[in-house]
């Protein structure tokens, strides 16, 4: 299942690219980006191939994803346009506190609780919290000075690296999908990245 809700959630990195190409004079469509898009997502479509059923669509679950990967497309956008106007770590500020916010409201509505809450938990929250905010705002601050098109295909190493960091942490198996994809994305990043834009 996490490898079906990576290649729903790649989606953003071509929604993203094509969208920058239509709002922004800085990014071009060109046929070595949508090369380096295709290849990024055959990477993504590697980790999927490990065999296992996998599920059917279902709205609440395969439908959020897209529906993540088309926000996280369009958020992406709107932060290039922002940050003109606003310094991006308080504009990454306001977005993180609002989004959480956000959140905490609909999982009390839903009857959501904490029961049980320990010193150690409230660390690793924080501490997630600043990971967080220093990964978005380094994100941020690179489509604010480079061409969205050509930072959006990073987005597509996530999964890769994810399905890396549980064979190291949990002591998953790796299998031989894992460097495939991680060869694929890799390859649509430099392909994408080379030259000028």
């Amino acid at each position: 299942q996490g490898s079906r809700a990576a290649i729903l959630n790649s989606l953003s990195v071509f929604v993203l690219v094509l969208l920058a190409c239509m709002f922004f004079k800085s990014d071009k469509l060109t046929i070595r980006k949508v090369t380096g898009c295709a290849i990024g997502f055959a990477g993504i479509l590697a980790l999927n191939l490990s065999g296992g059923e996998s599920g059917s669509f279902t709205l609440l679950g395969d439908g959020m994803i897209i529906l993540n990967a088309l926000c996280s497309a369009f958020a992406s956008l709107m932060t290039r346009g922002v940050g003109k106007r606003e310094d991006v770590f308080v504009g990454t500020g306001y977005s993180l506190g609002i989004g959480g916010a956000l959140l905490v409201l609909s999982g009390l509505l839903m009857g959501g609780t904490l029961p049980h809450v320990t010193l150690i938990g409230i660390i690793y929250l924080l501490l997630l919290i600043g990971i967080s905010t220093i990964g978005f705002t380094l994100y941020n601050k690179l489509l604010m000075c480079n061409p969205v098109g050509k930072i959006a295909i990073w987005n597509s190493l996530i999964p890769v690296v994810g399905a890396v960091t549980y064979c190291l942490c949990l002591r998953e198996t790796f299998v031989w999908n894992y460097a495939v994809a991680a060869t694929l994305t890799t390859a649509g990043i430099y392909v994408i990245n080379k030259g000028k834009s």
